[in-house]
Parts: C-alpha cells; structure tokens; sequence
C-alpha cells in the first residue's frame, strides 16, 4: 500500500451495531518490514450521540493512523486506517479485539515480531458464538386474538449464560401463506431456560383457528 502526492491511502472495516461502545478494544496493524503498530482505546459513549458520521476518536502517527467513526446510517462503528502522506507500507495483518493486549504478534528469540498462528476460523466462530449469534428457527404458535400470536423458540444451552433474545422477524403460518408482521410489533414476551416465547402483533386479521406454525429470526446475546 502507497500513498503518494500528499494523499492518504484508506483502508477500514465496518462493525454492525454499537456493542463495543463502553468497552476496551486493541486495535493492531504488522507490516512487512516488521513494524508493529498498537492501539487500546477505551470506547465511551458519546454525548450527544451523533445522528450523522463522526469521529469520536483519531490517533495519528505519521506512518500509519487510526481513525474510528460513528456511522448512525447503518448503525455500526468504522474502524478505519490510514497511510501519511508519501508513506508507503505494505500491510500484512491487522486485527481489532476486545481488552488491552493485541494478541496478533509475538517476538521471537532475536526479539523481532513475527505472526502468531492463525487460530482455527472454525473454532474461533464458535467462540464466538458462546456470546453472540444469528437464528432463523421455527416454533409452534398459539393464537392470542385474530392478529396476535406468540411463537415458542428454543432457548440455547450452549451460550456462556442464558442468552437475551433479539427478535427482528417474526410471522405465522397460515391456511392462506406466511402472515407477517412489522419489526416494531415484534417482543419477547416470556420465558425459562429451555424455551424463549415471542408476541407478535398487527397480523393481518385472520382467524385463529388458521394459525399454525411459526418463524422467527433475529439474534441470541449472551455477552457481558
């Protein structure tokens, strides 16, 4: 990567949602010719909270620098690199990780930096998942009135604690097709260790001998 002409050259990655604001996280970028460059930030909440891009925190270096952005748009948190101006570095890695210590070099005996290993990607997504995770799950419905219905979804147990349910779909089956209803309408209305119900409201009025089945997507949150 060059940047030449009194221009910078940008690179970044984009994180749905805003779970790291209020949180540490070490940023960390090893070029080729061995330089290691770090960053710890501690993410506050900012205030007021932007309803347009901004950025809330910047770390210029010379060679290479952080910029870390709001992007109220999409909902998400930008993480984005630069190079100074006519500066040329050739990036070999760069990770973003939660807690103050970058875990993406180690030195070897002549005290250089070289790469850790790469973690297993399959192992590390289920690490992951222990905290966070996508569904798409079927359950049976009981009709509450002609245009609402909870849905039974199966709680997972393999999440380091009882996870929060994020539901962002929800409808019902019915002898006419899937009945569906708007995000807002949609809430978790109880609840234990094994089974997670959900409400959905503002069906479209059909009777309640014609529910049947019904699917609900969204997320499971276990983190702290």
């Amino acid at each position: 990567m060059i940047s030449n002409l009194g221009k910078h050259a940008y690179w970044g990655q984009a994180i749905e949602g805003y779970r790291l604001i209020e949180h540490q996280v070490t940023c960390s970028v090893f070029c080729a010719d061995g330089a290691l460059f770090t960053w710890t930030i501690d993410l506050k909440t900012p205030n007021p909270f932007p309803t347009s891009k901004t950025c809330i925190y910047h770390k210029y270096c010379g060679r290479i620098n952080l910029e870390i952005w709001i992007l109220p748009s999409n909902q998400s948190i930008l993480f984005q690199f630069n190079i100074g101006e006519n500066e040329t570095a050739e990036i070999l890695a760069l990770k973003n990780e939660p807690g103050p210590i970058s875990t993406l070099c180690r030195k070897d005996a002549a005290g250089n930096w070289v790469l850790n290993d790469r973690p297993d990607p399959t192992l590390e997504l289920v690490k992951c998942q222990r905290y966070f995770r996508e569904f798409c799950e079927y359950g049976l419905c009981e009709a509450k009135s002609n245009s609402e219905v909870e849905i039974d979804i199966i709680t997972p147990l393999d999440m380091r604690v009882r996870p929060t349910l994020i539901p962002t779909y929800a409808a019902a089956f019915t002898l006419n097709g899937w009945d569906t209803t708007d995000p807002q309408n949609i809430q978790v209305s109880g609840g234990n260790d094994r089974v997670t119900t959900v409400l959905a409201k503002g069906l479209s009025g059909q009777s309640k001998e014609a529910f049947g089945f019904g699917l609900v997507k969204g997320y499971w949150d276990a983190d702290l």
